[in-house]
């Protein structure tokens, strides 16, 4: 899913020139023009920039390069939602950026903003008349003149069961770190180490014995040079923001939203040897993938996720000895204790902590227990999980209830396949789709 981006191209003096003196709501801030004047056709703001070129001077710093003349570039964030008439609140589904789609972002953009068309063999043929040729070659080259570059770009996946519970999941399992453990902006642009964590206790209950859980979490952010990540109650959100009614609970789910900015996005070019920068080629399954499996990955780890006591019981029926086991069994309780795989890693490292042993057997202990396909993190009974009845599979027989929930990697997957079913042979029409085909 998306929600948001950013595009941007270089422009001339000319273009820049138009641009501050006729857009709608146009007004200078400190080195740039910006304005918001067209965020009900879905650009929320529009940056205009006048800038030198910096080069590395012989100390190894950025300086602006006197002499060279001055460039020019917009930059647009856009809500594709808004832009068509949707629900702007809502991510759009990611197979709905097919190139043709990608091309209607554009044609919205010169509708509104008109003096953008530069350098082009074709400027002088407007756009409607372009594709009224029906001349697919010359649209193309068309686009690829005036085609924008993905400055940054918004992948999220929405959560709608369990919602807290998974918060607090998130929360306790590891974080994006550089050299300490503790959670804080990270600034390399891959990825680190993988890693997870904790939770409690026992006791049965019944399914309708079940009350509200709320997280202690409300938000967990982490910033870098990049990419971002926000994680987050949608609903909370736009009524801490009055956007929406208190009573409204159509938006009350946990938003997993990465964040991706030019570097990352550079390396991701790379990464799959895409043509270019521009949104047709990142806004693709194979790329919302790689960059939501990463991140969850990284905060969570693998494994699902079920109660302390049935963790104790899988560690106990391991092929571990002995001694390797209570060893991972103590790790598990530690994790429960501390609330968090991240404090008990912060502690073993800083010594507060000498009985699990050395930070990197510690590493090793946790990959074991992802390893047994469960996670670190447990789930507690003041979580409020519902149990689940499952069945042994050796005999299909041996029947337990017991609290369980997916992990989030196990969720991508599914979301993951489901995508490239959709896109191979079309999604389903829905009870939705058809009462909009009704009012048409």
């Amino acid at each position: 899913m998306i929600h948001t981006f950013e595009l941007s191209k270089v422009i001339s003096q000319d273009v820049y020139e138009e641009l501050t003196n006729n857009l709608t709501g146009i007004y200078h801030n400190k080195r740039i023009w910006l304005t918001t004047g067209y965020e009900e056709q879905g650009i929320s703001i529009i940056r205009l920039y006048k800038f030198k070129p910096k080069r590395k001077n012989k100390q190894g710093q950025k300086v602006e390069l006197a002499n060279e003349p001055y460039r020019y570039m917009i930059a647009l964030s856009i809500n594709v939602g808004v832009m068509f008439g949707r629900d702007g609140y809502l991510a759009n589904d990611i197979l709905t950026f097919t190139p043709d789609f990608c091309k209607a972002i554009y044609n919205r953009i010169y509708e509104l903003i008109p003096w953008l068309e530069f350098n082009t063999p074709y400027k002088a043929l407007g756009i409607s008349e372009l594709n009224a040729t029906g001349h697919s070659a010359n649209m193309d080259r068309h686009y690829e003149y005036n085609a924008f570059k993905l400055r940054r770009i918004d992948f999220t996946f929405d959560i709608q069961t369990m919602a807290d519970q998974y918060m607090t999941l998130i929360e306790h399992g590891y974080c994006i770190r550089r050299q300490s453990y503790e959670r804080c902006y990270f600034e390399d642009d891959e990825l680190l180490e993988e890693i997870e964590d904790d939770e409690s206790d026992i006791e049965d209950m019944e399914d309708d014995e079940l009350e509200e859980y709320t997280s202690d979490t409300s938000y967990i952010y982490y910033k870098s040079k990049s990419l971002n990540i926000n994680i987050y109650n949608k609903g909370q959100q736009l009524k801490r923001d009055k956007l929406i009614h208190g009573n409204n609970t159509s938006y009350d789910y946990l938003r997993i939203e990465v964040q991706v900015k030019k570097s990352k996005l550079n390396a991701i070019k790379i990464k799959f040897d895409l043509k270019g920068r521009e949104l047709q080629y990142i806004a693709t399954p194979v790329v919302e993938e790689y960059v939501l499996k990463s991140y969850v990955k990284a905060l969570t780890g693998t494994g699902i996720y079920v109660s302390y006591n049935k963790a104790l019981d899988i560690i106990g029926s391991s092929k571990f000895t002995t001694p390797k086991k209570d060893r991972l069994k103590k790790l598990i309780k530690a994790i429960s204790d501390k609330h968090g795989i991240a404090k008990v890693l912060e502690q073993i490292e800083d010594g507060a902590i000498t009985d699990l042993g050395k930070f990197e057997t510690v590493r090793s202990y946790l990959r074991d227990i992802h390893n047994m396909g469960i996670n670190p993190v447990t789930l507690s009974f003041r979580m409020n999980v519902p149990k689940t009845e499952l069945t042994n599979v050796a005999d299909g027989t041996d029947t337990m209830k017991e609290q369980v929930l997916l992990g989030l990697v196990d969720v991508l997957n599914a979301y993951g396949s489901q995508t490239q079913d959709y896109q191979q042979n079309g999604r389903p029409i829905t009870d939705e789709d058809f009462k909009q085909i009704s009012q048409l």
